[in-house]
């Protein structure tokens, strides 16, 4: 059995041999595609660069050639046209301009912070607001990924207490789902109890072996021919009939909901997931989302990804896994959960602290709004200049109001941009809901 770098061993001793040196390794591979989708983005860097390179000389520029002008105009009366040129650089003073983004980046980034949405960069704000499509991993993000006991047959109080017994010498997610199953339950003594890396957990019980794990295995000590179709987990006492131990994932109780809201932001959604057709559909037809993808790897994710945004289909990716890393760092933007996996959170632009999925709509809310706000911030600083540029370099504005106006420009946005951190009612309703729903149990998903 082939074992991938970044495997979690839950059992005894395994021997290894390693066929591929490190740089062909699975986790190497991740890193590549990480490292390939993080070079895509420096256009925005270089974008804001360019334009800091051009401002301030074109401000010392206007400023010069003001006092040349004026200096020619007044036949060298060099007093008023130094005053004059000073009145043009101080009410040129780009902070106003300067102020129209970030300033509305912090405050965004704060009442997000406050609703448990960890934003990396304002970058990553802007990116989301530009999104129209959602791509959803489906275990650990839309479902809790913790997988928990859907069907348990008729056992007696003895093979309780047995299935208990086993179940709670085993580390494996599917054990544990049975040990929280038969909480009120007491254990027994068993003898010789092992666990079969791979295939379950056996032990002895009054001279007979008991089994849990995979049905093939486990129904080897079954009565003849007993459960020889059954799949999945079984549980057998030996020279019985086996017991089928149906575990299904639950949906998180706010992701029909969240969808819902993404819909109405005009928003569509697909999901992507290594995981089985039959899970897929299922979670799909859960939580309202009709695209999906099934037997994904970590390279056909991140293909996809990548193919959209080359489209220009921008594209915000949610995932929580190693596997979902390249996707998430291929996509335009994307969110993860505080409870993902150590490269999973270095890739995501987005960390959410809360267990309800209603973040996903409420931090898209948010960038368009920080959006608007921005464009509103750049709209001021605009029309300020256009009318006090004018004015300074006519003449009709002396140095002491050239700085109060800038001032009072500066003010002007960040007042503008203030306005983010009073969320719109339908932010409001979202949060509450968000906090409710972290009680609520969470739903199984259909069969």
């Amino acid at each position: 059995q082939n074992i991938e770098a970044g495997a979690l061993n839950l059992t005894g001793l395994v021997d290894l041999r390693v066929e591929k040196s490190a740089d062909q390794s699975f986790l190497a591979e991740i890193g590549r595609m990480l490292e390939a989708a993080e070079q895509g983005r420096g256009h925005y860097t270089r974008i804001a660069d360019r334009m800091a390179r051009i401002y301030a000389p074109a401000v010392h520029l206007l400023a010069l050639f003001t006092f040349i002008y004026w200096l020619w105009s007044t036949n060298g009366h060099w007093h008023s046209s130094l005053t004059t040129a000073i009145a043009v650089l101080i009410i040129t003073c780009p902070c106003a301009l300067g102020l129209a983004v970030p300033v509305a980046h912090v405050v965004a980034a704060s009442r997000l912070m406050k609703e448990g949405i960890l934003m990396r960069d304002g970058g990553a704000l802007e990116r989301l607001a530009e999104v129209q499509h959602a791509i959803f991993d489906k275990t650990g993000t839309l479902t809790t990924g913790t997988p928990q006991v859907a069907h348990m047959p008729s056992l007696s109080a003895a093979d309780c207490a047995i299935l208990k017994t086993l179940a709670g010498h085993s580390n494996h997610p599917a054990s544990r789902a049975i040990v929280d199953h038969f909480a009120g339950h007491h254990g027994i003594e068993l003898a010789d109890i092992k666990e079969e890396p791979g295939f379950g957990i056996k032990a002895i019980w009054q001279q007979k072996h008991v089994r849990l794990g995979r049905a093939a295995w486990a129904t080897e000590i079954a009565a003849t021919d007993a459960g020889r179709e059954f799949s999945g987990l079984c549980f057998v006492v030996e020279g019985e009939k086996p017991a089928q131990i149906q575990l299904d994932e639950n949906v998180r109780s706010s992701a029909q909901e969240a969808i819902s809201q993404l819909h109405d932001l005009s928003m569509s959604a697909e999901i992507i997931s290594g995981d089985a057709q039959q899970k897929v559909a299922a979670v799909a037809r859960a939580v309202g989302i009709e695209a999906y993808s099934a037997d994904q790897l970590p390279k056909d994710k991140f293909a996809h990804l990548a193919g959209l945004e080359k489209a220009g289909d921008y594209a915000l990716m949610v995932g929580d896994g190693i596997n979902d890393a390249p996707a998430l760092a291929a996509a335009h933007v994307s969110m993860a959960p505080a409870t993902a996996a150590d490269v999973g959170r270095q890739a995501a632009d987005f960390i959410f602290t809360r267990e309800s999925l209603l973040s996903v709509p409420f931090a898209l809310e948010m960038a368009r709004r920080t959006r608007t706000v921005i464009k509103q911030n750049f709209g001021l600083a605009l029309t300020y200049n256009l009318i006090a540029v004018p004015l300074a370099f006519a003449g009709y504005v002396t140095p002491l109001f050239a700085a109060i106006a800038m001032s009072a420009s500066s003010i002007l946005v960040v007042a503008n941009a203030m306005r983010l951190q009073a969320g719109t009612q339908r932010s409001k309703t979202a949060t509450l809901k968000s906090d409710r729903l972290v009680a609520r149990p969470a739903r199984k998903v259909p069969a």
